[in-house]
């Protein structure tokens, strides 16, 4: 009798053991502050604040690295990507901002190449605000006839 006791107490403590306790393994995954820290916690306890807090940690970690990945590449793919990826993330702003800079970039080197009297009144029309304006303007006027 017991070593049948014995045995059931044993048992319940190799259990006790094997299941993870959430607390630990929180304080695990914030130590290690990684992708793969909390992604393994979210693996083992998807549920709860401490799940919660994880998938915020992990969304943190992915829209930083995506970022800097953007901003290497800087390009309008990467920074269309970024956005796809994280359509509310922490870079929002900086990623149209910079989609938008780049647009203009493309239109003006587009304009110059041409070298046309339309194409720089095409910029104008789009890109009237752009700092690139009012060398179109004054390109345009030196390409107006003297009166």
């Amino acid at each position: 009798m017991k070593t049948w006791r014995l045995a059931v107490v044993a048992t319940v403590f190799a259990l006790a053991a094997a299941c993870s306790n959430p607390e630990a393994d929180w304080k695990k995954a914030e130590a290690e502050n990684s992708e793969a820290a909390y992604q393994a916690f979210l693996d083992k306890h998807p549920d709860g604040e401490w799940g919660q807090k994880a998938q915020a940690q992990l969304d943190s970690i992915k829209d930083g690295r995506d970022w800097e990945n953007a901003q290497t590449a800087d390009a309008i793919e990467a920074y269309n990507n970024y956005l796809l990826a994280h359509p509310t993330g922490s870079h929002m702003g900086e990623a149209r901002q910079r989609i938008s800079e780049l647009e203009t970039e493309a239109a003006w080197q587009t304009a110059q190449s041409a070298g046309s009297k339309e194409a720089l009144e095409d910029f104008l029309m789009r890109y009237a605000d752009a700092p690139q304006a009012e060398q179109a303007r004054t390109q345009l006027a030196a390409m107006a006839p003297p009166p």
